[in-house]
């Protein structure tokens, strides 16, 4: 199968190195698991077509996003066919025949997997699904009867199981970094972000003074990347506030926050943090910078918005240790925080019912 150019939207022959039109030189040669095409939507899409920085971990969900929808089409065709093979075990197999070959195959079309997949996503009917199919493979032992039809959905569950098992392999991050890898070889990514580097101020911030505009606010984030994430998309433009991690990053900012909540009270200090951070944890944080009469609001991130954002976006992402605040992408973030804080309720409250998160 012949590879199409990113640059110039040529074909080529499978497996070559360079398009002969403009020289693009392809990192992936095969289509089977990935193509140059893809990455390059990926990176486009992610970044606002270079607009914004992401991160690993933003590039990896959003990498991972239609490969889940895949792998839950596969499984939906898995319980189709368990549903067919012991309806046609009763049918007449001159009747039966061709309308089990015909529903077997309807499930291959895309669009139809596509909506299976969402459907089977919504919590309440994957645990409905999951008790109907329990429910009928153990009483099928009594009433099962093999017929000849049933062959059809037999072949059609082997390929699906066997289809399954190959996507939940090439699924997980192992594969992802393998392919980001085999990418920056090739092509550079200048809006991944890898590591801190805000340890100077960045320049959305110098002036006359770095903080001129009037902190009133105080932001406090889970992770030290998760500052240079919003710095870098030019979150702290008109929104008065002052943005660091638990860890004191960066140490400007810690220091004037720690000069600023003892001469002032009326400061309004904000928590955004990811599952597992102790209630302790957090007031020790706090009482180090200074948090004592100050008004303190949590932005949530805990169990509950784990569940609700996972229902939200339409699939359940694989190998989310921590839900992080960079599971979400750059765009839905930067509009979704704003609104989270001018309004002072959880972000999922923002995210979950007013944005379409990751179309």
């Amino acid at each position: 199968m012949k590879q199409i150019c990113p640059s110039c939207d040529e074909l080529t022959s499978p497996g070559a190195r360079k398009c002969l039109e403009c020289g693009w030189v392809f990192a992936f040669r095969s289509a089977k698991v990935t193509s140059d095409i893809e990455w390059v939507s990926l990176i486009e899409e992610l970044s606002d077509q270079g607009r914004l920085v992401f991160t690993t971990n933003q590039l990896f969900i959003h990498w991972q996003r239609p490969r889940v929808l895949k792998l839950d089409a596969t499984l939906s065709r898995i319980y189709l066919s368990i549903f067919i093979i012991l309806a046609s075990s009763h049918l007449p197999i001159d009747i039966d025949l061709v309308s089990v070959s015909a529903l077997s195959l309807i499930s291959y079309i895309p669009v139809v997997g596509k909506t299976l997949s969402l459907i089977l996503n919504i919590r309440w009917i994957r645990a409905w699904v999951n008790l109907s199919v329990l429910s009928l493979v153990v009483s099928s032992y009594w009433w099962f009867k093999l017929n000849l039809a049933s062959i059809i959905p037999i072949l059609l569950f082997v390929a699906s199981y066997v289809e399954y098992l190959w996507r939940r392999q090439t699924l997980g991050k192992k594969t992802f970094m393998g392919q980001l890898q085999r990418w920056q070889r090739y092509h550079k990514v200048p809006e991944l972000i890898v590591n801190p580097s805000m340890y100077r101020p960045h320049t959305d911030l110098q002036g006359e003074s770095l903080y001129d505009y009037k902190v009133r606010k105080i932001l406090i984030v889970d992770q030290d990347l998760t500052v240079d994430l919003l710095t870098r998309n030019g979150f702290l433009k008109d929104q008065h506030l002052l943005l660091l991690s638990v860890n004191g990053y960066p140490e400007y900012n810690a220091q004037f926050a720690k000069r600023l909540l003892t001469i002032e009270e009326d400061i309004n200090v904000y928590i955004l943090h990811r599952d597992g951070m102790e209630p302790k944890e957090i007031l020790k944080i706090l009482r180090t910078l200074g948090v004592k009469r100050h008004r303190l609001l949590h932005l949530g991130w805990g169990s509950r918005s784990r569940g609700v954002l996972i229902d939200h976006l339409g699939f359940k992402p694989r190998e989310w240790n921590a839900f992080a605040i960079d599971s979400l992408p750059p765009e839905s973030l930067l509009e979704g925080l704003p609104i989270a804080l001018a309004e002072e309720i959880s972000l999922v409250e923002v995210l979950g019912p007013r944005l379409r998160i990751l179309d």
